[in-house]
């Protein structure tokens, strides 16, 4: 697209695109609300900052060591290079690194 001046206005994709390593986007991201489901790396998160469980879905944080662990997360906190799911029950539980617990998605189907 061109103007009366016979310049260029067109944009091309670099120049709207822009690449954030994940500290900056952890900066980014700070001043929304995250869910729990786009949380990938402990980096997505920025030190402090929490997710929380999406409307329509829960978590429940289980253990193969512990098979009677059975607990729904009130969110999961970035604390330096860990993550940290609140259960309901007032525990937390680290779910990244070696020694984590598993995080379980469940869907919560709307009663009508």
């Amino acid at each position: 697209m061109t103007n009366d001046n016979n310049q260029t206005n067109e944009k091309t994709f670099g120049d709207t695109f822009r690449t954030l390593d994940p500290q900056q986007q952890a900066q980014e991201n700070r001043g929304t609300k995250m869910h729990i489901g786009r949380v990938h790396l402990v980096t997505d998160l920025a030190d402090g900052q929490r997710a929380y469980p999406e409307p329509d879905h829960s978590y429940q944080v289980q253990s193969e060591d512990d098979p009677s662990l059975d607990t729904t997360v009130e969110y999961v906190e970035r604390r330096g290079d860990r993550l940290i799911a609140r259960g309901h029950n007032g525990e937390h539980y680290a779910v990244s690194g070696f020694d984590r617990f598993e995080l379980k998605k469940i869907r919560n189907w709307l009663r009508r």
